[in-house]
Order: structure tokens, then C-alpha cells, then sequence
């Protein structure tokens, strides 16, 4: 079924421009501080505002996604993600580009397990490891065109414009998620029986205690602080 494929590709275009958004500021830093009249200590406090919101949303995003479905959050989430990228690319004051920021960094919170919602919800079984590998690798090209390609743009115009630009994407292409997501689920998919649906604060606790859990986060934590936090905004100037 077609329809499946296209939603896959924009639950993918979503990844993508999340990732865009994220590493942006890195090649707007001499342009943002001379708008805003701050230091580099400032500029990334706003930056940091990004990761305020999208770290903490990775613990109710999976919850919410099973509440609301999919086609809510996913779409809603990338309207936010323009909107505040609109918000940023017109705000004046450091605490209204704050805002902004976490917005940036709630909505694309549930890109990737937006994703691998689709994923296992539109496509069987065998398909599922496959198409998040691809999912997550064009979703990385995200940062890719986020550096190169947009720095060429933003030289090419304002960094206002630029911001302006990708909010109205964003906008555009949450409309797109929802309108998509009217059609049911298009192949006879069934999920494998619950025996026991247990509260969620039971199972939260369940993966805590689980030494697994641990190792894994402290891994990804490291990776993460050296690649994502320090190499996507500091390294590149």
C-alpha cells in the first residue's frame, strides 16, 4: 500500500527537520550575538533550552503517543517545532529565544518515537529494524544540512529569514502529517496480545531497576554531552 510509504517518508521529513533545527545555531553564533548584543555564556543558556525540553519529554512521549495516537502528537509536535522556530527567527529579547528553544526541543521530542510508532503500526514485523535504520540514518543527513548547506544560506540571507523559512516548513508539513493520518492503519495489522496492562509508573520502575537500562544511558550520556552538546554547537566555529 502506498499510503503506508508516505507516511513513513513524513514521520522521516519530520526527523529530518528536527535535526536541521537542533543544529542550526552553530552557524548563526556571530550573527545571533551581535542580534541579541550578548555573550557566548548566554547564547548557550539558549541554546541549552532545547535540551531542557527535549530531555525530560523522552519519558512521557512514548505514553502520550499510545494516548492521544500518532496523527495528534506527530502533528501537532511539528507545528510547534515551526512555530517556535517562527518564534526565534522574530524574537528581540534572550527570554522570548529561550521560549522558543524548548519549544523546538518539546516538539521534536517525539520525532523518533513518532518514527518507530509508524513503523511498527504500518509495516509488518520483519520490515520494523530495517526501516528505522533508514529512518534514523536520513534522519542524521538532517544534521548534515543543518551545517554546511545552511550556513551558505544563512550567509546568503539573514538568519531571521532563515528561521522564518524553516517555521513555516515546519507548520506546513505538520498540516501535511495530520491530513495523511485521517486513513486508519492500511494493512490488517494486529498487535501482539496484552496479558496484563499494568499502570505506568509500575512499568517506569520495572525499566529503572533494570542494571541494563543504566549502562545503556551512561553510554548514550556520554556520547551524547561530547557529540551533540559540545560538537553540534562549539565545534564548528
Amino acid at each position: 500500500n502506498a499510503l503506508r510509504w508516505v507516511i513513513w517518508s513524513l514521520a522521516v521529513c519530520f526527523y529530518f527537520y528536527e535535526y536541521i533545527l537542533r543544529v542550526a545555531p552553530s552557524v548563526m553564533i556571530s550573527n545571533i550575538l551581535s542580534s541579541f548584543n550578548i555573550k557566548a555564556g548566554v547564547f548557550g543558556t539558549i541554546v541549552a533550552f532545547y535540551l531542557y525540553a527535549y530531555a525530560p519529554m523522552q519519558l512521557p512521549v512514548g505514553i502520550l503517543m499510545d494516548r492521544f495516537g500518532v496523527r495528534k502528537l506527530l502533528s501537532l509536535a511539528t507545528m510547534i517545532c515551526g512555530l517556535g522556530s517562527i518564534l526565534f527567527g522574530l524574537s528581540h529579547a534572550v527570554w522570548i529565544a529561550d521560549i522558543s528553544r524548548f519549544c523546538i526541543g518539546a516538539g521534536s521530542a517525539c520525532a523518533f518515537i513518532g518514527m518507530i510508532y509508524i513503523c511498527s503500526h504500518w509495516f509488518p514485523a520483519k520490515s520494523i529494524g530495517l526501516l528505522v535504520g533508514i529512518g534514523n540514518s536520513i534522519g542524521m543527513l538532517g544534521a548534515v544540512a543543518g551545517e554546511g548547506p545552511l550556513s551558505m544560506l544563512v550567509n546568503a540571507v539573514s538568519w531571521r529569514i532563515v528561521m522564518l523559512g524553516l517555521g513555516f516548513i515546519g507548520v506546513a508539513l505538520g498540516i501535511t502529517i495530520y491530513i495523511s493520518l485521517l486513513k486508519p492503519v492500511p494493512f490488517d495489522y494486529q498487535a501482539a496480545p496484552i496479558k496484563e496492562k499494568k499502570p505506568w509508573l509500575n512499568s517506569f520502575k520495572e525499566v529503572c531497576k533494570n542494571k541494563q537500562t543504566w549502562i545503556n544511558g551512561i553510554v548514550t550520556f556520554c556520547f551524547y554531552c561530547s557529540i551533540t552538546a559540545f560538537g553540534g554547537l562549539w565545534a564548528v566555529p
